[in-house]
């Protein structure tokens, strides 16, 4: 990391706290339970804390519970909520952190997705599908058997021209729906329904408790209403779920393409980061030497690429408080993790 590309991270971040009046978190990865807590420790750890937070999030999901917990904290520790920035992907259990978000900015390649809860499938440990797939099963059966029904009744009735009656004729029609669609609809699992249906419950019944920005019917929209797990709602489509959402400012959007921070969010960073943006800024503890100018930051006297140890609130070294500055992002956004946002993770 060159010095000339850390003070312009450090103006971006500089400009885009002082725009926004918030603090500002990133994170990028999978939502699962120990990345998230270790982002959730940096918010109920950060002293003086601002009236409201900024969360960018990019994600292609992962667990919802994990996304509530992180939901709550935020609404939890700032009065006046948080405001949520998604400048690439970020979907499913994503979605559901978006929920809570008091307001969200969405760029041109930011996108959410459908709430509908992923699960694994049977004897496939690496395939998942989506919880509401047994519903829509069972809704297509029901209406080709009523088709069936229907057509056979009346091709019944016109071939008898009178002389079957109408019991009969329903008899007929009944017994030849039965004996075709009883062999596919007696594939269902009763319990795994009711698996299902509790699935698709999660995410619901976390949407109603987070509810804030939603639209009266929003939820039940991202719940069911979508085709598909990887549906694409991008800011136009947005803007039919939630009261307060818009494109980003120059300088909101000055953060998000900053070359030392794009990578992380452009694409989920495989390994997960969660920081406090504003440790970018220099404080009294930091100095930056002479080695700056041949790329190598110093940071609380240690070398860039090296751990500085970090200390807690009762003095005690803490190994895993690493600088940000201290994590240089990949190269480029290419070979990221995940698809084009089909591939999720459990929500």
């Amino acid at each position: 990391m060159t010095s000339d590309a850390f003070d312009i991270l450090k103006r971006h971040v500089s400009e885009f706290l002082n725009d926004t009046g918030g603090d500002t978190y990133l994170f990028s990865g999978s939502i699962e339970r120990q990345s998230i807590d270790r982002l959730r420790r940096i918010i109920v750890g950060k002293k003086n804390k601002r009236e409201r937070a900024n969360l960018i999030l990019t994600t292609y999901g992962g667990d919802p519970h994990s996304a509530y917990r992180l939901a709550s904290t935020l609404k939890q520790h700032y009065p006046n909520g948080y405001r949520l920035y998604a400048f690439g992907h970020c979907k499913s259990a994503g979605t559901l952190v978006a929920v809570g978000a008091s307001e969200i900015i969405m760029s041109e390649f930011g996108e959410l997705g459908p709430l509908d809860v992923q699960t694994i499938k049977a004897d496939d440990l690496l395939g998942r599908s989506s919880g509401l797939d047994i519903f829509q099963a069972i809704s297509i059966i029901t209406a080709h058997a009523q088709q069936a029904f229907d057509q056979t009744f009346l091709r019944i009735i016109a071939a008898g021209q009178g002389s079957i009656s109408t019991k009969t004729a329903s008899e007929i029609a009944i017994e030849l729906t039965v004996g075709i669609f009883s062999p596919i609809s007696a594939q269902i699992d009763p319990v795994r329904l009711g698996e299902m249906q509790r699935a698709v419950n999660i995410a619901e019944t976390y949407g109603e408790r987070l509810v804030g920005n939603l639209k009266p019917g929003a939820i039940t929209r991202l719940v069911g209403d979508y085709p598909a797990h990887g549906f694409v709602i991008n800011l136009k489509e947005a803007e039919s779920l939630f009261q307060r959402v818009r494109a980003p400012t120059d300088i909101e959007v000055s953060l998000a393409i900053d070359g030392l921070l794009s990578a992380w969010i452009d694409d989920p960073h495989s390994e997960g980061i969660q920081i406090d943006v504003e440790a970018f800024l220099p404080t009294p503890s930091e100095n930056v030497d002479d080695d700056s100018r041949s790329g190598n930051i110093t940071l609380d006297g240690a070398p860039d690429g090296e751990a500085s140890e970090r200390r807690s609130e009762d003095g005690e070294p803490d190994g895993s408080q690493e600088h940000p500055a201290d994590r240089d992002p990949p190269e480029s956004s290419e070979g990221a993790s995940g698809d084009d946002g089909s591939g999720e993770g459990v929500a």
